[in-house]
């Protein structure tokens, strides 16, 4: 063993315990100030009992000290693991917090359309049971007219009647109506389960936790159509995002350009997906006066084409009078199935009115218009079509509504801004009219003042544009895709599209959990759940 100082080679006499050095007399001194080990235990070798015990100690000494360094360590590491754990939770709280409130708003609003659609098939029995009596109780009168009582039961039963006085007090009508109310709130409240707690279980003994399931009522089903049932789960839970996404796929033998791409900004490649476009189905019998408020329609020079959005069918149907679908032209399926044709360009700006009748195939030919148009909007609201703006070498502020029952046209107010390739949309009994080319002003038509109302809103577009109403928002198809709210008049972007020609002929339809509109000879369809744009068919035949 050496002990010499490790200072000047001499012999030494103590041993410091701060590094194991040997020292002697004369650099112990010097060792004590200099050295920054902090730790000097001075030992002489000549004091061995002491020398081995306090060499004992300070091993027992270090290995106390890493022992508590790799406890505290631990400790750390368990308290840092235990906040991030509590932190992870909190937000998962809140992600499933704010799935929750979406899957009930989504809920309610899906039930909330399909009473609509129940609304509308109950009035539509209501309407088809009115006109079948009051086409009993006209034959009645021609029968009376006639004289012929006998060969009509009420006719006859009025004719035994002794005088005036009794056939007036007469019942005729046997009527009775209930509407037995539904406890909605109650329904809905039991359809959905919600529940979320901290575990009291230990590790050892916890189960795994059954997702929460949202239960549909039997008769007011919430689920969209796509799923059976929403999970509230953060691995299981799909609901779609803030923004819209938008789906494409690659058109079979088809050269039309894809008209929606991507509204990211962080890749430089083609990430679009093209859209796709469906072989539809041809009708398997013509398109019945019931199912014409599913339908849209499309005119061509040749043809007139009706698809079906609850079916998917398409059906073409050959015209012999070539005045009608020329370029520019709108038209307008009413509530009776009849189209109002209006306006056009060929070559010249067009005044003229054409009806078709859908049921019966039959074209007539209409007062024509006060002023002649083309790229204009209309819309059917009551008894009357709507006529807004167009063009006519200049845009035009001019409007006008015909009359479907008294075939007349009448002068309505003027727009504020002249415009074209426009859009115009029925919300609240009123009619909203959106852009147009160069312009992104959006004006209402309160036709009981008669008078058109600037908002104060403008849109980012300022093209071609096509909307439609969904619940209290106006959605807005353009060079951007936008959202409208008409009570705070807040608008919000969705994407961008990558054309700014967008204008339909024809009001779009709003069907059940989407929205399809004619555009480019071309059914889109919106879906209002999954706010996703995907083209449906082509009306070429």
């Amino acid at each position: 063993m050496n002990n010499n100082c490790a200072n000047c080679s001499k012999q030494a006499e103590i041993i410091c315990f701060c590094n194991q050095v040997h020292l002697c007399s004369g650099c112990i001194g010097h060792h004590l100030l200099t050295s920054t080990s902090g730790r000097h235990k001075p030992v002489s070798l000549s004091d061995t009992h002491l020398k081995s015990l306090l060499q004992d100690s300070w091993q027992q000494l270090l290995s106390s000290e890493e022992e508590i360094l790799a406890q505290t360590a631990a400790r750390h590491e368990l308290l840092s693991a235990m906040q991030t754990k509590i932190k992870s939770s909190i937000k998962e709280v809140e992600e499933f917090q704010d799935k929750g409130v979406q899957l009930v708003t989504e809920a309610v609003r899906t039930t909330e359309r399909k009473l609509l659609s129940v609304a509308e098939e109950l009035s539509m029995k209501v309407i088809e049971k009115c006109a079948s009596v009051k086409k009993q109780l006209r034959e009645a009168m021609d029968m009376v007219v006639k004289g012929d009582f006998q060969l009509n039961q009420l006719a006859d039963t009025l004719s035994s009647c002794q005088n005036a006085q009794e056939i007036m007090q007469y019942q005729v009508l046997s009527k009775s109506m209930n509407f037995h109310q539904i406890d909605v709130e109650s329904i809905l409240t039991k359809a959905f389960e919600f529940n979320i707690s901290l575990q009291k279980e230990n590790a050892a003994s916890r189960e795994v936790p059954k997702p929460v399931v949202c239960q549909s009522p039997d008769n007011l089903s919430p689920v969209r159509p796509d799923s059976k049932s929403h999970t509230l789960t953060s691995t299981s839970f799909a609901f779609p995002e803030s923004k819209t996404k938008i789906r494409r796929r690659e058109e079979p033998r088809s050269s039309v350009q894809n008209p929606v791409r991507s509204a990211s900004k962080s890749s430089k490649s083609d990430s679009r997906i093209p859209i796709p476009v469906r072989t539809p189905k041809q009708a398997r019998s013509p398109i019945g006066k019931r199912s014409l408020r599913f339908s849209l329609v499309c005119f061509t020079p040749e043809a007139l084409s009706l698809f079906n959005a609850q079916t998917s069918e398409l059906e073409h149907r050959s015209l012999s009078n070539k005045d009608l679908g020329h370029e520019g032209s709108s038209w307008v399926l009413t509530s009776e199935g009849v189209i109002v044709s209006t306006g056009g360009l060929n070559p010249s700006p067009k005044r003229s009115t054409w009806l078709y009748q859908v049921t019966s195939g039959s074209i007539s030919i209409g007062p024509p218009m006060r002023v002649a148009r083309y790229h204009h909007a209309s819309v059917s609201l009551g008894d009357f079509v709507y006529v807004i703006g167009g063009l006519n070498s200049v845009s035009l502020k001019e409007c006008e509504r015909f009359s479907v029952s008294g075939k007349t046209w009448q002068k309505v107010a003027n727009l504020n801004v002249a415009r074209h390739l426009h859009s115009a949309t029925v919300w609240n009994s009123r009619i909203y009219v959106i852009g147009g080319y160069e312009n992104n002003q959006v004006e209402v038509l309160d036709p009981q003042k008669n008078k058109f109302k600037l908002l104060g809103v403008r849109l980012s577009l300022s093209g071609g544009n096509i909307s439609f109403a969904q619940e209290s928002e106006l959605l807005i198809i353009g060079r951007r895709i936008l959202s409208l709210n008409l009570y705070t008049e807040q608008i919000e972007q969705w994407q961008d599209t990558e054309q700014e020609d967008w204008w339909t002929p024809t009001s779009p339809l709003v069907c059940s959990n989407s929205a399809f509109f004619v555009s480019n000879s071309r059914v889109y369809e919106y879906n209002l759940v999954r706010k996703q744009l995907s083209v449906l068919s082509s009306l070429s035949h």
